[in-house]
């Protein structure tokens, strides 16, 4: 059976019973937690007086007169909270409900892609990616809450950093900020990586939302929210809820079972030491906060945008949900947020990336109840596996930052290092320069040719033979230079030497002529991790019909293994693209491997695969593209 059909089979699985467990339940009954959204909404849209809105007994009164009497009580949400179900409230409560649902089912098309654009995986493995949080996903969708929305408007935010919008990215995370404490982490890793205008705009949203907050609802509603639903929840201690509940898996419920009489679990203690147990919490605080704080401090001044975002926000993230006083597994989809960074940064280590994703998908699909019997007949601490397993998924993203990898060094510096070396290198290549040669002068005849990538211009000799006018593009100056003097004057070729980053080609064309032909030998596309940017950004300076000749490292099963490891092998016909890193001279190259699948997907919009062909006795392929 064929890698894709595992996949399609797989997702066929993991969506019916997201469907079987969340929808169906859902879609016939209303759950409290939707109903006390749905309350506090319609409270504020009667115009109803909320100055007992934190009185669990008078809430529950409204929610029995406005026909919701699945709600309980509206503590210990921010006040700011009311307003979220407003849109909802012209409908029935069941109906409300529904709506609710439809709209968590439809966040399905924008949470693909997002995470898509941010790990550079495909969008089945995306796709994959949420639905293996499980029970996470199932009771968001299950109980009507809003984490899930939250998920991906922060998702959004974190991407919107890369696009400089950094207004709309502050100003999201300043919202859900004031709904849902966890959005301070993102605030504090903008911070953290330098985003000035950012963290300006969250601090500035949270301000103007607190003032609103206190001109709707008055001083009053807002010191109750402060003093008795705040500060308790930061502590543990949930109004209607027994902190000493295994639902929580939280190290205070696990603390008070082991130490505090009152369980409901056990007539006595583990160790009757009440006095001990703010010590031992607060001592296994600062033991968990140490690895985030040695990953920050050791890898603080890198420069990769990602590597930034992983290490200020994930790692940060992942202590927070490893730390919560309290925790309800809908907080879980929340995971989506770090492990879609640390999978971004960990493409290149198989065995790390392995253990994140398997761990995400234990805490996923954890069986609740047998472990809380198994807690009750043998141990405490079985009684607790998503607390040990979100502590142990903390842990191994730091160690993540251990022993990173440092000094990687650029595309351009690294063939700038060897380029006075560079011919005697290749030298062995002859098959394959004599291979592309002939395919390119079969295909592409004559007319305005690029030469992509062109090295020290050992491609020159035999192109300029043939019947073409050559732009020549070399991004590395040293490398570039050397075949400025081996064919300097000559009346086939061009250099180009402005406006020679593809990544402007749409705003500003580098060159005025069409092109008949383009070739990018010698694994010039495995430099670039995005080679989508590099096909869109070629397409328009390329005739209908002009043909691409591409070489590029063979990615076949058999040849992974030979060069690299079976371990690389798996990864790249399960991901599609993999990073490898060479060492020279101390830093680090990265390569960036591509499937023939990976390729075809990357090109499909403006250009059609036309062969795919391995050259004997050599690590490359041979590709043709052709111009739409």
């Amino acid at each position: 059976m064929g890698t894709r059909k595992i996949k399609i089979i797989v997702l066929i699985l993991l969506t019916g019973f997201v469907l079987l467990k969340g929808v169906v339940p859902a879609w016939n009954e209303v759950h409290s937690d939707f109903g006390n959204y749905y309350v506090s909404a319609k409270l504020i849209s009667n115009h109803t007086n909320l100055d007992s809105l934190y009185n669990d007994a008078w809430f529950h009164e409204q929610a029995v007169r406005v026909g919701a009497p699945q709600a309980v009580k509206f503590s210990p949400f921010p006040p700011i909270t009311a307003f979220v179900m407003v849109p909802l409230t012209f409908f029935k409560v069941k109906t409300a409900n529904r709506i609710w649902i439809v709209v968590n089912l439809l966040l399905f098309l924008p949470a693909v892609f997002i995470i898509r654009k941010i790990t550079s995986w495909d969008y089945p493995l995306s796709l994959f990616l949420i639905l293996a949080s499980g029970l996470s996903l199932i009771n968001n969708i299950k109980f009507g809450q809003v984490y899930w929305l939250m998920t991906i408007c922060l998702l959004f935010s974190i991407w919107w950093l890369k696009q400089n919008k950094e207004f709309v990215a502050g100003f999201v995370v300043g919202i859900f900020a004031m709904l849902k404490y966890y959005s301070v982490v993102i605030f504090f890793g903008f911070w953290l990586s330098k985003f000035k205008k950012a963290s300006i705009f969250f601090m500035l949203t949270i301000i103007l939302l607190v003032l609103l907050q206190y001109y709707f609802f008055g001083v009053q509603v807002m010191k109750e929210f402060f003093v008795a639903n705040l500060f308790p929840h930061l502590s543990g201690q949930i109004s209607g809820q027994n902190p000493f509940a295994f639902e929580f898996q939280s190290w205070e419920s696990l603390l008070l079972n082991l130490f505090c009489p009152g369980s409901p679990y056990f007539t006595h203690p583990v160790i009757d030491a009440p006095e001990i147990k703010e010590k031992v919490k607060w001592t296994i605080n600062a033991l968990l906060l140490l690895p985030s704080i040695y990953a920050v401090l050791n890898n603080r001044r890198t420069k990769d945008f990602d590597d930034k975002l992983a290490l200020f926000i994930a790692i940060p993230s992942l202590a927070m949900l490893a730390l919560l006083p309290t925790s309800a597994t809908y907080h879980y989809i929340l995971l989506l947020i770090p492990l879609s960074l640390l999978l971004k940064t960990e493409q290149a280590n198989f065995k790390k990336t392995a253990i994140l994703i398997c761990l995400y998908v234990c805490i996923g699909y954890i069986p609740y109840k047998l472990f809380f019997e198994l807690g009750l007949k043998w141990s405490v601490f079985l009684a607790y596996p998503r607390l040990t397993l979100i502590t142990i998924l903390y842990l191994v993203a730091c160690g993540c930052y251990y022993k990173r990898i440092r000094n990687i060094e650029s595309v351009n510096s690294f063939y700038d290092s060897i380029a006075t070396e560079y011919d005697s290198q290749v030298k062995g290549n002859s098959p394959t320069r004599e291979a592309v040669a002939k395919i390119f002068q079969s295909i592409v005849e004559k007319g305005t040719v690029l030469d992509f990538g062109g090295g020290t211009g050992l491609d020159l000799p035999w192109l300029t033979n043939g019947k073409y006018k050559i732009l020549f593009l070399e991004p590395a100056s040293k490398m570039l230079q050397i075949a400025k003097n081996r064919f300097a004057g000559h009346p086939q070729v061009k250099f180009l030497e402005n406006n020679i980053n593809f990544e402007t080609w749409p705003s500003a064309q580098p060159f005025p002529e069409k092109l008949e032909g383009v070739l990018a030998n010698f694994a010039v596309l495995n430099s670039f991790e995005n080679n989508s940017e590099f096909f869109s950004s070629l397409s328009p300076l390329c005739n209908t019909n002009c043909n691409l000749i591409v070489t590029v490292i063979n990615p076949e099963f058999k040849t992974m293994i030979k060069n690299y490891s079976i371990v690389q092998a798996i990864r790249i016909t399960c991901f599609g693209k993999i990073t490898v890193y060479n060492k020279h001279n101390d830093k680090y190259h990265p390569t960036y491997l591509h499937s023939k699948l990976s390729l075809k997907v990357a090109a499909k919009k403006w250009f059609v695969l036309k062969s795919y062909s391995r050259i004997d006795e050599t690590n490359f392929v041979v590709i043709h593209f052709q111009k739409k």
